[in-house]
């Protein structure tokens, strides 16, 4: 844990109320319609969901249970609910609209998906085991159930992906937005994050409303109390009634009743978490293109394939496209283009979004990736038709710095103007920074000054951050693809080269080593 989250959670626990971590919050503000909050529950030991959770905020959600989550016929029931109304907010070729269709970057941009923590992300994993699979020949469901997996798949990939703004754990978000002091590990329990967060009163009001929230699960798995006491016995009695449609469907009505309070519950506790979020807090100004990114990204990762994947079936015996498997990739040169695409999305997210919050910048001065310091001096190296800006920059020397001598750096809240680090000299406790401004040459009217501009600039505080190298990872994305590069052995699962041939072996080694010493 660095200092500095120390020290937050230290005043947080002096002011008896969480610390507000950052002035904006990393995704867009929607609409209610385009978030859908899922939550699942499931049978102790078993992978598969017992029951989901759907909704949008604010209403009513669908509640979908199933008496045995190991009947394969009643799990395919559920899914197919949840099918139905998940495909259509990814939103997925067959289940989208003209006009989605008509603007489907702006649509996938903005829709989110919201669980209360990473145990719901799990799951999505699981369905994408489970379903994806599902193959569209005599059955009219398999179509639906095999996009289900694979749109479960897709979103639990895309969780993993830096910046995304597509699925958001209700319990990490929170963490990343207030420090709240208690230990890590029970905040991960998002009852225990909200309790501190909405509690009146006094810090021990607020210990004692976490306490009493923890105790009732917010996971995928149920406590075993309720589970042993309540849901093992009419498990056993449904299981016990096959062949008895009304005794089944009593009981199952009866398991759903029990299953139902839980799934509201953890609905519910996720609609407070975006109503905490977002009522004191603007989006980061510097969402565009980081948004644009993910527009991409459904587009190449999910659309296209899902198009590839509902074409109609000409041939029974050809093989269907298949999309990601839920396990691995597969083929070294995906892998290794995917590497390199979250790569470019971390280095996006991070230049884009520092310029929007101020604790941002906070975090960069104190990594050493942004220097904050005062102008001394400017000086015009260039002609009058060609600027060159020369800024000496003072800044205390105290802290870590990763800027180097020809780091590229700009402005904060001007992230298009650019400069290079010339030079840096550490005397006592100051840094002196040499910086050639590369993108600020002319002023423009709402700036009302240009970098040369020695008499507004002079004596002004400055911050400067590393403007990182964005789009070198995106381009390396693409060129891994060429099986002509270096490394395409490995990338492209081509053999590797012939070993050079060995020079003959002399049979008499006596003879040989007496050679040896003669040369």
């Amino acid at each position: 844990m660095r200092l500095a989250d120390v020290i937050q959670r230290v005043e947080a626990w002096r002011r008896g109320a969480p610390v507000p971590l950052g002035d904006t919050l990393p995704w867009p503000r929607v609409a209610p319609a385009d978030r859908l909050v899922v939550a699942f529950v499931r049978m102790a030991g078993e992978a598969r969901p017992w029951g989901v959770a759907a909704g949008h905020p604010g209403e009513e959600p669908a509640i979908l249970t199933v008496p045995e989550p190991r009947d394969a016929g009643e799990l395919a029931r559920l899914a197919l609910g949840f099918a139905a109304i998940l495909l259509p907010h990814v939103p997925h070729p067959e289940h989208a609209s003209d006009a989605e269709k008509a603007d489907l970057a702006a649509v996938a941009s903005r829709r989110q998906l919201w669980v209360p923590g990473p145990t719901h992300v799990e799951m999505l994993h699981f369905l994408d085991y489970r379903f994806s699979g599902a193959r569209a020949r005599e059955e009219a469901f398999a179509k639906d159930l095999g996009a289900l997996g694979r749109a479960s798949g897709w979103l639990f990939r895309e969780s993993t992906r830096p910046g995304q703004m597509r699925v958001l754990d209700a319990t990490t978000r929170l963490r990343d937005a207030f420090a709240v002091p208690a230990e890590d590990v029970r905040q991960a329990h998002l009852g225990f994050l909200l309790a501190w967060i909405e509690g009146p009163g006094s810090r021990e009001a607020r210990v004692e409303a976490a306490r009493r929230a923890e105790a009732a699960s917010v996971g995928v798995t149920m406590s075993p109390d309720l589970e042993r006491d309540h849901l093992q016995k009419l498990v056993t009695r449904w299981n016990a009634s096959r062949g008895h449609a009304d005794d089944m469907a009593r009981i199952a009505e009866e398991i759903h009743a029990v299953l139902a309070p839980e799934l509201l519950r953890r609905f519910r506790l996720v609609e407070r978490s975006i109503r905490v979020l977002e009522d004191a807090r603007p989006p980061n100004p510097g969402l565009d293109e980081v948004l644009e990114l993910a527009s991409e990204e459904h587009a190449w990762q999910y659309w296209n394939n899902e198009v590839k994947a509902a074409a109609p079936v000409t041939d029974p015996d050809a093989p269907r496209f298949y999309g990601d498997h839920p396990e691995t990739d597969f083929l070294p040169t995906h892998a290794a283009a995917r590497f390199f695409a979250h790569a470019h999305a971390a280095e996006i997210t991070a230049a884009e979004l520092v310029h929007g919050d101020a604790h941002l910048v906070k975090t960069a001065i104190e990594v050493g990736n942004a220097v904050a310091g005062t102008i001394v001096r400017v000086v015009n190296e260039g002609t009058k038709r060609s600027s060159v800006p020369v800024w000496t920059v003072v800044a205390p020397a105290d802290g870590a710095l990763r800027l180097r001598e020809e780091s590229s750096v700009c402005v904060i809240g001007m992230r298009k103007r650019t400069g290079r680090v010339r030079s840096i000299v550490t005397e006592g406790g100051t840094r002196t920074f040499t910086v050639e401004i590369e993108g600020w040459k002319l002023g423009r009217p709402k700036e009302g000054i240009c970098a040369a501009d020695a008499a507004s600039l002079e004596g002004s505080p400055v911050v400067l951050v590393d403007s990182g190298v964005v789009g070198i990872s995106r381009r390396k994305s693409m060129k891994v693809w060429d099986a002509s590069g270096p490394g395409a052995w490995l990338t492209h699962a081509a053999p590797p080269p012939e070993p050079a041939a060995h020079p003959p072996v002399e049979g008499d080694l006596v003879a040989l080593v007496e050679s040896l010493g003669g040369a």
